[in-house]
């Protein structure tokens, strides 16, 4: 089977193709066109290492760490340009163990915009410092063999400098580059001790195309999550719903699983496994509260409409995944356990990532209650503040979930990545059950806006008045604001575009530019708005792993229930 697309793979394809070229370097009285092509492919790794020693350095757009080592790579970059620029011939292991690193810094620096932010869940990883001393441990393994290399090519190539004088700045170059080999022995010394391999598991933005179904759905999911989650977009009910649905699916699989081998093992494999199952039922019991908390709401959200698809694929292929006989034995229920451990991975960041959505929504007061006879109305504050302090719950339930699956026997699947979510997501008291340092790894999340949040308020007569700290009281009329919130906020602010006098500064929330369109141009209002995406599919598709029901938790807050299909698989 083949090894999975990862940047991981890619740099220690590099890092194995470096120390066979060094192996193999030209002997005494070589030709002096296969020393040269020999420095040209040196030359060519240098290059590519310098360039992704600045990616490692700041990833972001900002002023860097700015290490020795990074800053000696970048210095021997734009010297090793003079190496490789020349034309030669031959083509040398140098020059695939460039190939490969190039290939690895290009998988990474995808996941990061030109702008410096991100554009993938895997992108945050790279905000992290262990994760980056990892990764610059292994780029001192890429350079070491070349610049051990490169000192032992200048006395090869001194025989030819009287005939061939052009070749004498090659061999300065070389050994400038071989003056290396001490700084990068030193620097690998003071960073091996402290890096990690979190960034090792990350793939291509868009997934590989040759990995399992159910990988390929995953990383959809995962793509989906960020997108929804960013400040310019409004997701909509049925995303959420299918999120939460998937999430506690995932759960309750696991909790069945491990509760199904415990019961073949004694001693402290048993107790473990125990422990696994109680924590997945925790997360599974944050879940079922969330999803029944949800399924009484609406949203004025219409972005995610691809989200109860994904679910119901991603559902399938987890099933057919983890499809066990009716007795299982060890080695099946080993098997199972094995991709619901990588699967589990996502628990957390579906639990953050949708609880970044659901902000936006309540910052917009797009997130509704049950409707009433007066159509929806904004839930109340203390639903706002229950919802949101229960996805972070379900984000630490996560976290600890894939802690006790690391306890378990047996080598993790992606031990790497399941590492650093325990440390950014998990409780301290985790990390202390796995040796990990106190402190979750140091992370730059995208910046969020800081929003103005208006006061609406409703006179007898059903004139709305709406209070904003910029743009003042704006009188409207009830049925046109109704018309007016139906708009994306993309499309209201192109509305609003016609008429300069109005100051927009960008952080104008959903009713604010509803009531802005309504007040100033309701005119607008009538044009149908072919543009808007079509309504998302029905929620009632949404499969689930189990037929057990919603159970609302003892502390939700209390919302008038309305019909909502349960979801069946």
């Amino acid at each position: 089977m083949r090894e999975p697309l990862t940047y991981g793979s890619l740099a220690d394809e590099a890092a194995r193709i470096a120390a066979a070229a060094a192996t193999n370097p030209p002997r005494p009285g070589a030709r002096l066109g296969e020393i040269l092509d020999h420095a040209a492919g040196i030359g060519r790794l240098f290059a590519t290492a310098g360039r992704h020693a600045k990616l490692l350095d700041a990833p972001f757009g900002g002023p860097g760490r700015s290490t020795t080592f990074v800053n000696r790579l970048v210095t021997a970059a734009l010297v090793a340009d003079q190496l490789y620029d020349q034309p030669t011939p031959g083509r040398t292991l140098w020059h695939c163990a460039a190939d490969k690193l190039g290939a690895a810094h290009d998988l990474l620096a995808s996941h990061v915009d030109r702008a410096g932010q991100q554009r993938s869940l895997d992108a945050v990883v790279l905000g992290d410092p262990l994760a980056v001393r990892g990764a610059m441990t292994r780029l001192t393994d890429i350079t070491l063999p070349a610049a051990l290399t490169a000192r032992a090519l200048p006395p090869l190539i001194a025989p030819f400098q009287t005939n061939a004088p052009s070749v004498i700045p090659a061999a300065q170059v070389l050994t400038r580059l071989g003056a290396l080999t001490g700084p990068i022995r030193m620097s690998r010394e003071r960073l091996h001790p402290t890096g990690d391999h979190a960034l090792d598991p990350v793939g291509p933005l868009l997934g590989d195309p040759a990995a399992p179904p159910l990988d390929r759905a995953i990383h959809h999911v995962r793509r989906t999550l960020h997108q929804l989650s960013q400040p310019d977009a409004l997701i909509s009910q049925q995303a959420l719903l299918a999120f939460a649905t998937l999430a506690l699916a995932i759960s309750e699989r696991t909790h069945r699983l491990t509760r199904q081998a415990a019961t073949l093992v004694r001693g402290p494999e048993r107790a473990r496994l125990d422990i696994a199952c109680e924590q997945a039922e925790n997360t599974a019991r944050s879940w079922r509260a969330i999803r029944t908390f949800l399924q009484q709401t609406a949203s004025r959200g219409i972005d995610g409409h691809e989200a109860p698809g994904l679910v119901i694929d991603t559902g399938r292929y987890l099933v057919a995944n983890t499809r066990t006989g009716k007795n299982p034995g060890r080695r099946d229920l080993a098997r199972v356990l094995d991709v619901m451990r990588r699967t589990t991975l996502v628990l957390p960041e579906i639990a953050e990532r949708s609880g970044l959505a659901v902000e936006v929504l309540l910052t917009h007061q797009a997130l509704l209650g049950p409707a009433t006879p007066t159509g929806h109305q904004t839930i109340g504050r203390n639903e706002q503040t229950w919802i949101v302090d229960a996805y972070r719950t379900a984000t630490g339930h996560g976290g600890s979930t894939i802690t006790h699956l690391l306890r378990l026997p047996g080598i993790h699947p992606q031990r790497a990545r399941a590492l650093y979510l325990v440390q950014r997501y998990a409780p301290e008291g985790d990390h202390d059950l796995l040796g990990l340092r106190d402190a979750h790894p140091a992370t730059q999340e995208t910046p969020r806006p800081g929003w103005h949040v208006p006061v609406l308020d409703e006179e007898p007569d059903g004139t709305l008045r709406l209070h904003d700290s910029r743009h003042g009281t704006l009188q409207i009329d009830n049925t046109t604001l109704s018309t007016a919130v139906t708009r994306s906020p993309q499309t209201l602010r192109g509305i609003l575009a016609d008429h300069p006098w109005i100051d927009l500064d960008g952080t104008e929330t959903l009713v604010t530019l509803a009531a802005l369109v309504a007040a100033h141009t309701p005119g607008a209002l009538r044009t149908p708005a072919a543009s808007e995406p079509a309504d998302p599919p029905s929620q009632a598709a949404l499969p689930t792993l189990t037929s057990q029901p919603p159970v609302a938790s003892a502390n939700l807050p209390h919302l008038q229930a309305t019909e909502a299909s349960d979801l069946d698989f």
